[in-house]
């Protein structure tokens, strides 16, 4: 996915930088990222609120996250099939 988030900045019409690394600890200084994106990742950090508040120290004032995310069903039947397609998941969608 990385792979493809680089080609996308690349034709971007504004400067984009695609920076490496894990949610946990993003290497980048304190508020020093206009944004921030997340998508159908947080399911796979052990820390969601540690992620979330890595993503905070590293927008600036004003910086703006966006997200597309998703979380387990309350259903009961629908619920079983989220954690039995769970691995897979994880493995199509890079961990």
């Amino acid at each position: 996915m990385r792979a493809r988030a680089e080609n996308a900045a690349e034709q971007a019409p504004v400067p984009v930088r695609v920076v490496p690394g894990h949610a946990d600890a993003p290497p980048v200084e304190n508020d020093s990222l206009d944004a921030a994106v997340a998508s159908l990742v947080l399911c796979s950090v052990p820390d969601i609120a540690g992620a979330l508040a890595e993503i905070r120290r590293v927008l600036r004032p004003g910086g703006e996250l966006r997200f597309f995310e998703h979380v387990r069903s309350a259903k009961p039947w629908f619920s079983p099939l989220q954690d039995a397609i769970t691995p897979l998941w994880s493995r199509a969608g890079g961990g």
